[in-house]
């Protein structure tokens, strides 16, 4: 269950498209693959203090992202990640502070989101065909 939308040109061509829905980082310890060690670091990151941390934290998931081929090494993708993070907080006003996805474990995904400012969540999932990364919509927030 997620929304999917879609950018086209003048022609009506799709160039580029993402699709969110909502989801959550649950602390269900070994079941997922997060440590204790881990869930603290998540809430150190977050900047919580022990009597405000959770089990749970809401998250808006970005399920499936993409460029046409023909505009790979253009720029666009890093445009519409943009886009996703501005549009998420202006339109979708969310009461959550992450954005999380699914990377694809190959070097030139992990770059892409690297540069977006996602970090890994799991050690764990190093070897794995994706790695759950994450990104803190508070540095959208103004102070």
């Amino acid at each position: 269950m997620a929304n999917t939308y879609l950018f086209e040109d003048e022609k009506g061509s799709v160039f580029a498209f993402f699709s969110i829905s909502n989801d959550c980082l649950n602390d269900l310890g070994d079941e997922q693959g997060y440590t204790n060690n881990i869930w603290n670091r998540l809430h150190r990151f977050l900047g919580l203090p022990n009597a405000k941390r959770i089990g749970q934290y809401p998250a808006i998931k970005i399920g499936r992202l993409g460029v046409h081929k023909d505009l790979h090494g253009s720029g666009i993708a890093y445009e519409l990640m943009d886009f996703i993070k501005g549009w998420v907080m202006i339109d979708h006003k969310p009461a959550c502070r992450l954005l999380i996805l699914d990377a694809v474990n190959e070097p030139k995904q992990v770059k892409y989101y690297d540069r977006n400012n996602f970090k890994f969540l799991l050690k764990s999932d190093e070897a794995g065909k994706t790695r759950i990364m994450y990104y803190d919509l508070e540095k959208l927030m103004p102070i």
